[in-house]
């Protein structure tokens, strides 16, 4: 099995998940399309959207870690296809041969979108993004 996940299709403005709603412990990768993170209380230019993830990208993978509430809402932007991927349970899972290297490129994935999603947050809070980098 490479990676065993569930293929989801949205429209456009069809909620993923929301901020504070209980984490599944999965991940998402963006097959197509785009989403937007939201969050609430913020608002810029008129939204309350304070970054588009396009695709090959990832989001929902704090919860894989912290256990904690969602963080922001997603939305999707116009239709997308997103695969949902519970990356604990494919390692812990005695009938799954994903390979330690395929995991740790997935660990690494997730570990590179993390930082470049603090360093946009950094600039979000210090208000130094300007239009053309939010759209």
């Amino acid at each position: 099995m490479l990676l065993n996940g569930i293929m989801h299709n949205f429209n456009d403005g069809q909620v993923i998940f929301e901020e504070d709603s209980l984490g599944d412990e999965a991940m998402y990768f963006i097959v197509s399309g785009e989403v937007e993170i939201q969050l609430e209380g913020y608002e810029k230019y008129g939204s309350n959207t304070v970054a588009t993830l396009k695709v090959g990208e990832i989001f929902g993978e704090m919860s894989m870690f912290n256990n904690q509430p969602r963080s922001a809402t997603i939305r999707s932007k116009g239709l997308s296809a997103i695969l949902q991927l519970d990356l604990n349970k494919m390692m812990n899972n005695p009938l799954s041969n994903t390979s330690p290297p395929l995991t740790i490129k997935i660990l690494s994935h997730i570990a590179s979108g993390l930082c470049n999603k603090l360093s946009h947050m950094n600039k979000v809070l210090l208000h130094t993004i300007d239009n053309q980098e939010t759209d």
